[in-house]
C-alpha cells in the first residue's frame, strides 16, 4: 500500500473486515470497511455507493445474490466522484438523490496476482460511501443491466433486521446519527 492510501486510511474509523470473492472465486480480496467523512485519494476510486433514506425508511436493493443497502457502481472517465454517485443510483434504482454526505470507504485488497487485462488500481482500490436522502423517482432512468434487480425502501428496522454483514449495519447507524430530521419533522 502506499504512503498517501496508509496515510489517508490511518485517519479513518476501522468498522470491519472480511475475506470476499468476486467473479465466482477467480478475484479474492480483502475488504475493510471504513467511517470517514474524508474523500480519499482520487487515484484509488473505482466506485462510489450510497445508503438512500426516505422519511423514515431506507432503500434496500436485491441482486442476483442478496439483499444489500449500497447501490452504486464504477466511475466513468472524467466524472466527479457525485457525478458518479448520481448517474449510478439513478441507472440502479431509478431515484434522483439529495444532500449526499460522505460517510465512509470500502478498502479492497487483492489476495492473488495481478489479473491480466486488469484495468484498476492493483493491489488496492477503494469505494466512497455516501448517505443520501431521495429526491424524485425517475423509473426511466433504470437501467436493468441483469444483476440489480429491484429495490425498495424498508422500515430502518427491517433492514437492520435483513442486511449482512456486520459493518454494514454499522454504517447504517451512523447514517442515522448524522441524519437531519426527515421532511417536515419538527
Amino acid at each position: 500500500m502506499t504512503t498517501d492510501l496508509e496515510r489517508f486510511l490511518a485517519e479513518c474509523t476501522l468498522l470491519g473486515q472480511e475475506e470476499v470473492d468476486w467473479n465466482n472465486g477467480a478475484l479474492p480480496l480483502y475488504l475493510t470497511a471504513y467511517l470517514s467523512s474524508a474523500l480519499p485519494p482520487d487515484e484509488y476510486v473505482t466506485s462510489v455507493r450510497c445508503l438512500i433514506f426516505k422519511d423514515d425508511q431506507v432503500l434496500v436493493q436485491r441482486d442476483r445474490h442478496n439483499l444489500h443497502l449500497l447501490p452504486g457502481g464504477r466511475r466513468e472517465c472524467g466524472e466527479t466522484f457525485e457525478q458518479t454517485l448520481d448517474r449510478e443510483v439513478a441507472e440502479e434504482t431509478g431515484w434522483t438523490i439529495a444532500d449526499a454526505k460522505v460517510l465512509g470507504v470500502l478498502h479492497f485488497h487483492h489476495l492473488g496476482p495481478k489479473p491480466a487485462g486488469y484495468l484498476y488500481p492493483y493491489p488496492d482500490f477503494l469505494q466512497v460511501v455516501y448517505q443520501a436522502e431521495a429526491d424524485r423517482e425517475q423509473p426511466e432512468r433504470r437501467l436493468d443491466d441483469g444483476h440489480e434487480l429491484d429495490s425498495t425502501f424498508l422500515s430502518i428496522a427491517e433492514a437492520q433486521r435483513l442486511i449482512p454483514p456486520p459493518w454494514g449495519q454499522v454504517f447504517l447507524a451512523t447514517a442515522l446519527r448524522n441524519r437531519l430530521p426527515p421532511s417536515g419533522a419538527r
